[in-house]
């Protein structure tokens, strides 16, 4: 995957989340790009579960989704790909107030040292109401 030395565009960043297979399932698509962040789209839609005829949000969905934003935060600072493992995934103050059904996962990279990176992320609805927040961190691979 080639990424031009500047800012990854929308383009790139769709390319990128295309080969994950549960992004298209989904319906994850990149919503905004800035020097600072990187924000992805989602609809809980086909994350609903229905049980006891109750609806309930499968949660799992969101690591994935999580560590994916943060990495790709990480990527658009430093206008190139560059291979990383993740060494440590936090979310915490989750709710299961879901008032509406797009969730918006913003990620923001604090820090790029030699060999790791960290990014910070906020999960939340459109009225700007925080689901979640998150910290990651991702270890470089060896060039």
């Amino acid at each position: 995957m080639n990424f031009k030395e500047s800012n990854l565009n929308k383009d790139q960043l769709t390319q990128f989340l295309r080969a994950i297979p549960y992004v298209q399932y989904l319906e994850i698509n990149v919503y905004e790009i800035s020097l600072d962040c990187v924000i992805l789209k989602t609809n809980l839609e086909k994350w609903r579960l229905d049980f006891d005829q109750r609806m309930y949000i499968n949660y799992g969905f969101i690591y994935g989704i999580v560590d994916t934003v943060a990495y790709l935060a990480i990527l658009n600072r430093l206008r190139a790909y560059r291979p990383a493992v993740t060494l440590s995934l936090k979310i915490d103050h989750f709710t299961s107030d879901f008032s509406v059904n797009d969730l918006y996962f913003k990620a923001e990279c604090i820090k790029i040292k030699k060999q790791y990176a960290y990014s910070y992320i906020t999960v939340y609805q459109l009225n700007k109401k925080a689901i979640a927040n998150a910290n990651a961190t991702f270890l470089f691979k060896n060039r």
